[in-house]
């Protein structure tokens, strides 16, 4: 769960005890506990900050939930933020924010709107060198286009500069612009198009490597994106035989990417600076090439991973083999990924991510016909059972009562029925 930790108290030297799923979960609350209380103290505070909690799973929240609510923690200050126009009564988030509301935890809401017109004078003029008089005539025009929306805001006036309209003038030594030219330029609708015809205007294989990259999610490390830019950028872009130079060609390809403030580099992750700009990266790829590309990528990880880091991949291969699941015809490959998803299913459930784990087991069964229990008996048992295990630990009963009905009426043993 926290790789990184292992550089500070070294990978574990024996397997883990085998508990069942409750107790798993206990057990990781508990120990996440004792690490936060190990960490936050009276002379050294600890402030937890995630972003984007509306994209929370139910096993994550629980995790805070934990820690925020453990009497014993009182050197810690938890810090979210979730957009509330994309959450409603179906979030998981929802429901955590009401058990914290019922426990009395202290929580202090702040409802952050988009800046006023002399917020934004303010900002321009200092990101500028200016006086506020001075940008004043800059800032309302930008702030009349923008609406005040900060991303919105910093990326037009990145946009102005890419396109000539602002610039540094070495012979003032200060910032100038075209008043009129940004006065009759059109503005997009919103900062996804703004920020996809930015995009747009990089290199060919930049915005390649920035489509590529959009498809894993926010972030990838280096070594998981030459599994797959090598093979598909092979077909798509510049071919070579070298596979070093086109390894260094995908890595140049970021670097601008890097350059341009679209995404930064983490040690070895290749992180979006912005889930705005992934979405925009996301949206370059017509909505009928996507299934197939997710499969391509999720195929050629399986295919060019050394056998020694196939776990430490696997997690990722197989949510893209799923998000392609609607291009997989043939009835030979719906089993290997059924597999694939039984087999990442019980890596999440050991790693008490039941959430995730449902969902790889649900993404199995979905793949087997209504002959399954014929064809596949030991798979479709294993699916159906697993899946019924993770959504008790989740707590969703009903669920589990109509897969455990499916068990029982499949089921070519007494054993097997009683196992449900």
């Amino acid at each position: 769960i926290f790789p990184r930790l292992c550089q500070v108290i070294g990978s574990p030297v024996a397997d883990p005890v085998q508990v069942d799923s409750q107790q798993a979960q206990n057990r990781l609350k508990y120990l996440f506990k004792m690490m936060i209380g190990a960490i936050a103290s009276p002379s050294s505070p600890l402030v937890l900050f995630l972003d984007d909690l509306q994209w929370a799973d139910s096993s994550s929240l629980d995790l805070i939930e934990a820690v925020v609510t453990d009497s014993e923690s009182k050197c810690i200050l938890f810090a979210g933020t979730y957009r509330s126009n994309e959450v409603n009564n179906a979030f998981p988030l929802t429901r955590f924010l009401a058990d914290i509301a019922e426990k009395h935890i202290s929580v202090i809401k702040i409802e952050l709107e988009n800046i006023g017109r002399e917020a934004a004078n303010d900002l321009i003029s200092d990101a500028i060198c200016k006086a506020t008089l001075d940008s004043k005539m800059l800032a309302d025009i930008v702030y009349r286009k923008t609406s005040g929306n900060v991303l919105f805001l910093t990326q037009f006036l990145q946009s102005l500069y890419a396109e000539g309209l602002f610039w540094f003038s070495l012979d003032t030594e200060s910032w100038e612009w075209d008043y009129q030219g940004i006065e009759t330029k059109t503005i997009p609708k919103n900062v996804i198009n703004l920020l996809t015809e930015r995009i747009v205007r990089l290199p060919v294989l930049t915005q390649h490597a920035l489509n590529l990259l959009s498809c894993i999610g926010c972030a990838c490390a280096e070594s998981t994106l030459i599994l797959f830019m090598n093979e598909i950028g092979q077909n798509n872009t510049e071919k070579t035989n070298d596979i070093s130079e086109r390894e260094n060609n995908i890595l140049l390809a970021l670097e601008i990417a890097v350059a341009e403030g679209l995404v930064k580099k983490e040690g070895s992750l290749y992180v979006f600076v912005h889930d705005q700009i992934q979405s925009a990266a996301y949206s370059l790829n017509p909505e009928h090439q996507r299934g197939p590309l997710h499969l391509q990528i999720g195929n050629s990880i399986l295919k060019n991973a050394p056998i020694d880091e196939m776990e430490n991949v696997l997690f990722i291969a197989v949510d893209q083999l799923n998000r392609g699941i609607l291009s997989v015809n043939r009835e030979d490959l719906k089993e290997t990924i059924a597999q694939l998803n039984l087999r990442a299913g019980k890596k999440a459930m050991a790693l008490a991510a039941f959430q995730s784990s449902a969902s790889f087991f649900e993404a199995g069964i979905s793949l087997l016909d209504e002959y399954c229990w014929d064809k596949m008996y030991e798979l479709s048992l294993q699916l159906y059972g697993s899946y019924a295990d993770a959504q008790f630990c989740i707590g969703h009963f009903d669920e589990v009562g109509q897969v455990t009905a499916v068990i029982i009426k499949h089921a070519k043993t007494l054993w097997d029925g009683l196992n449900a």
